[in-house]
C-alpha cells in the first residue's frame, strides 16, 4: 500500500525482490555509473571549471579578459599600442622634435624673418637697410661726403661774408670802402699836372 504519511501502526508489506534492492543500492552508491554518480561527476565537472582546475569557456573568457587588459595597457602590441605610437608621432611632428614639413615651414619662416631684420642672413633688405643707414648718416652729416664738404664750404663763406671782428656783413664793409674811395677820388680831382708834368693841387 502507498505510503500517505504520518505514522501508521500497521504492518506493511512490500513486494520486494533481490533484485530491486541491487538496483536502488547500486543507483544510490554510483556503482552502476548512471545516477547520482552522473550528478556527482558533473558537479565535480562544473567546480572544476569555476576554480580554473578544467579548461571550460570560463577559461576562454578570462584569458580574453586578461589579452583585453593587456592590450588596453600596452602590454601586447596591437591596434591601441599603434594609435599611441602614431599619436606620439603626430606630436613630434606638431612640437618639432621630428623633422618634417611643419618644421621645414618653421625653418622657412626663420629664414625670412632673418632676412627681413637682418637677425643672422644678410640679404637684399638688410643691404638696403644698410644703403638707408648710410643715406642717413650722409644727409645728416655724421658721414664725411659731398653735403659736408659743401656744408663747411658755405661756413667759409658766410665767415667771409660777415666780419666777425667788425660785427658786419661784407656788403657793409664794401659800401664803407666805396664811401671812402669817393672822398679819395675827389681829392685827387684836384691833383693835375702842367705842361712840365709838374703835379699842381688846385684848391677851392
Amino acid at each position: 500500500m502507498p505510503y500517505t504519511g504520518g505514522s501508521s501502526g500497521g504492518t506493511v508489506v512490500a513486494d520486494i525482490v533481490q533484485a530491486d534492492v541491487d538496483a536502488i543500492v547500486q543507483g544510490l552508491t554510483g556503482s552502476g555509473g548512471r545516477t547520482l554518480s552522473d550528478v556527482q561527476d558533473r558537479l565535480s565537472y562544473m567546480e572544476g571549471c569555476l576554480s580554473g582546475a578544467n579548461w571550460s569557456l570560463l577559461d576562454d573568457l578570462r584569458f580574453a579578459a586578461w589579452n583585453s587588459e593587456s592590450y588596453l595597457s600596452g602590454n601586447y602590441w596591437g591596434p591601441l599600442v599603434d594609435l599611441t605610437s602614431m599619436m606620439w608621432n603626430v606630436r613630434d611632428y606638431l612640437s618639432g622634435m621630428s623633422w618634417g614639413p611643419i618644421t621645414d615651414a618653421s625653418s622657412s619662416l626663420y629664414t625670412i624673418r632673418d632676412c627681413l631684420t637682418n637677425y643672422w642672413v644678410p640679404g637684399p633688405i638688410s643691404d638696403m637697410a644698410y644703403t638707408l643707414w648710410n643715406i642717413r648718416d650722409y644727409l645728416a652729416g655724421w658721414s664725411w661726403g659731398p653735403l659736408t664738404d659743401i656744408r663747411d664750404q658755405m661756413y667759409n663763406v658766410s665767415n667771409y661774408l660777415w666780419s666777425w671782428n667788425y660785427g658786419q656783413s661784407a656788403a657793409d664793409l664794401l659800401g664803407a670802402i666805396r664811401s671812402e674811395l669817393e672822398q679819395i677820388r675827389t681829392k685827387t680831382d684836384q691833383f693835375t699836372f702842367d705842361g712840365n708834368g709838374r703835379l699842381q693841387v688846385t684848391t677851392a
